[in-house]
């Protein structure tokens, strides 16, 4: 038999772990994007590279044909997901959301209104044009400026306390927009909690739930320095969301594919703002795989070439499977500078509980102080007993791992407290 192949249009370091579940599977990965073949070490280890933009849907699609692929594969990129639907649509394969779908999930605004539409609080934003006279609109402050389309990773976001910072806000957050857009909202200084669903043949199921544990400095707010899970507002989704977000999803008609939904936590009381048709951005599928038996990457790639998971009795895994353990993404982050060496790394890999870790930052890299997803050098995935236990395997990593600058510094940022998520 032929071998199946997918393509994938996205190239990032935590990709090369999707390339190497499609080989287990006996599957041949293509990989098209922007990024030249010599700088990407996602593209060196598939099985042909070439060099087309996703947004180019026109000849991704004449690729397919011309290299008789028989999916598409698409990762933790919103921008990527939309082209994503056309080019499944246009090349006639599988696709496991629809382009109205993400436009509804993806897209801050339209996502709002949905939830409006059932039931569900979402945070007060005030939208601007190109050519309105920012301090002249009645905001109340503290409010985050931020990009409508594009906002993952942290890019273009903005903590702004006062009405001056506000025209540099906007301007970065549509710097980071594809549309050149952003809006305004009213910042709640609570606790963020994520939901993951997983649709089986129009059924949801909650996968997973955690906690954001980040920080704000200087008005960027930093990237997550981890996420735990499960959250510890899960008790207060179930009694005040989950109903209605069933019914939000009947609406527009999910049917399979995995979302993720973020919202803050105020006076026990969720107030969405954002969502994806999805997972996040932080491999969880590593974690998802340790609690449930399965392996979801694998899953989705099935789904790509087969248009099912592959998983006959997949229902009855996810109802039935209860979460005993504490399970986080730890990402450990660094400072401004070139990174010049980096210690420790076989000795986190072979602690008891890390699962696996990626190394995203490597020898050579400049490093800037811009509160981004950049500024993650290595992303640990971790399985505790217990809270005790998480945060003891948490200070083992921090005391082993260090990454040097080429003057010579400790580049390596110290974690935050995050015994008030557990």
């Amino acid at each position: 038999m032929e071998k199946k192949r997918v393509l994938m249009t996205i190239s990032s370091a935590n990709d090369i772990h999707v390339i190497n579940k499609a080989h287990e599977m006996g599957y041949e990965m293509i990989i098209a994007n922007s990024y030249k073949t010599e700088s990407s070490q996602t593209k060196a280890a598939a099985d042909e590279a070439y060099l087309i933009d996703a947004s180019d849907t026109k000849a991704i699609c004449k690729l397919i044909e011309e290299k008789n692929i028989d999916g598409v594969f698409v990762t933790a990129s919103d921008a990527h997901l939309r082209f994503y639907c056309d080019i499944c649509k246009e090349a006639g394969v599988y696709s496991y959301c629809t382009a109205e779908q993400v436009n509804i999930i993806s897209d801050k605004i339209n996502f709002k209104k949905y939830c409006e539409k059932h039931g569900l609080n979402t945070i007060k934003e005030y939208s601007i044009s190109e050519n309105d006279e920012v301090l002249d609109l009645d905001i109340k402050f503290p409010v985050m400026v931020k990009s409508p389309d594009n906002s993952g990773g942290s890019k273009g976001m903005t903590l702004v306390y006062k009405a001056e910072d506000l025209p540099a806000a906007i301007e970065h957050a549509r710097n980071n927009s594809p549309t050149r857009s952003s809006i305004i909202e009213h910042y709640i200084d609570g606790d963020e909690f994520v939901i993951n669903y997983m649709f089986v043949n129009g059924e949801p199921f909650v996968v997973y739930t955690k906690d954001y544990c980040k920080n704000i400095v200087d008005g960027m707010v930093m990237r997550d320095n981890a996420m735990i899970s499960p959250s510890k507002y899960e008790h207060l989704f179930y009694e005040k969301a989950d109903k209605k977000l069933r019914e939000m999803f009947a609406d527009i008609g999910m049917t399979n594919g995995i979302i993720f939904l973020q919202c803050f936590v105020e006076n026990d009381e969720l107030y969405f703002f954002e969502g994806g048709c999805r997972a996040g951005g932080a491999d969880e599928y590593f974690l998802w795989t340790d609690m449930y038996g399965v392996d979801f990457i694998k899953m989705m790639l099935n789904y790509a070439v087969e248009g099912n998971y592959g998983i006959p009795n997949l229902r009855n895994i996810l109802a039935s499977t209860n979460q005993t353990n504490k399970y986080s993404v730890l990402n450990v982050l660094v400072g401004g500078g070139k990174i010049a060496e980096i210690k420790g790394l076989d000795k986190v890999n072979s602690m008891d509980g890390v699962l696996i870790s990626t190394l995203l930052r490597h020898i050579g890299d400049e490093v800037a102080n811009d509160s981004t997803s950049g500024q993650i050098a290595l992303r640990v995935m971790i399985k505790a007993e217990n809270a005790a236990d998480y945060l003891k395997k948490i200070d083992d990593i921090y005391n082993c791992i260090s990454f040097v600058s080429s003057e010579g510094k400790e580049m390596l940022i110290p974690h935050i407290d995050l015994s008030h998520w557990l």
